[in-house]
């Protein structure tokens, strides 16, 4: 047991708990829970059975195990990159709008004074 397995098993037994808190206290949607606990679970499984992942390289065509966990890696962190944009865009509309009625009932009650 080398101390990189001890340091993913850890990350990932503590995520895991922080993910369920979060949802039982209904701070994380439940597909994001799913999603998170695949990702954690799936992060031990491939940490202490690391021949699986090479399996799954096999499958999909590519050289090593390792490559493949790197291209899924990447993909997710582009994947919550484009959420956490596509997030942002809406707040700013709801920040806009919010606003633009601020700025019009303060115009109107000021006009009524």
């Amino acid at each position: 047991m080398g101390v990189v397995e001890i340091l993913f098993t850890i990350v990932a037994l503590i995520e895991l708990l922080r993910t369920v808190r979060r949802m039982m206290t209904r701070h994380l949607s439940l597909p994001l829970t799913i999603v998170a606990v695949v990702v954690w679970i799936s992060v031990l499984v491939f940490t202490w059975v690391p021949s699986l992942l090479d399996q799954v390289a096999q499958v999909i065509g590519v050289g090593r195990g390792v490559d493949t966990a790197m291209y899924f890696s990447v993909l997710l962190l582009l994947y919550l990159v484009f959420r956490i944009f596509v997030r942002l865009e809406h707040m700013e509309d709801q920040l806009t709008r919010l606003t633009r009625e601020d700025a019009l009932t303060t115009y109107h009650a000021k006009k009524k004074q």
